[in-house]
């Protein structure tokens, strides 16, 4: 008999617990998205780093419209430099090269 009543009182604990707990909504802002300056700057030290031209000419592509609509002439120069990486595809010290060289005129 004692048993079961310790077991009432420990389902009725468990039950109903400590008390309500209230629990204050907290709006949460996510993170601003870096600029496409910085995205760039990421996706060249890579090519720079490793040589290699892969399907991230798109999105470096993407990356200088994006530059262009603040700044046309930075665009239209990155534009022709990303065409001459784009060639350099095959030869990794050339896509070293042109990738470094792209880092300086960001």
């Amino acid at each position: 008999m004692n048993c079961l009543k310790i077991l009432l009182f420990l389902s009725i604990f468990f039950v109903v617990g400590c008390g309500a707990k209230t629990f204050e909504s907290v709006p949460v802002t996510p993170p601003a998205a870096p600029p496409a300056a910085a995205k760039m700057k990421i996706l060249l030290e890579d090519v720079a780093k490793t040589g290699e031209v892969g399907s991230g000419t798109e999105e470096l592509k993407q990356l200088i419209e994006e530059i262009k609509k603040t700044d046309t002439a930075k665009g239209d120069a990155l534009l022709a430099e990303l065409d001459k990486l784009q060639a350099a595809s095959g030869n990794p010290a050339a896509a070293k090269a042109k990738a470094t060289e792209m880092l300086g005129k960001l």
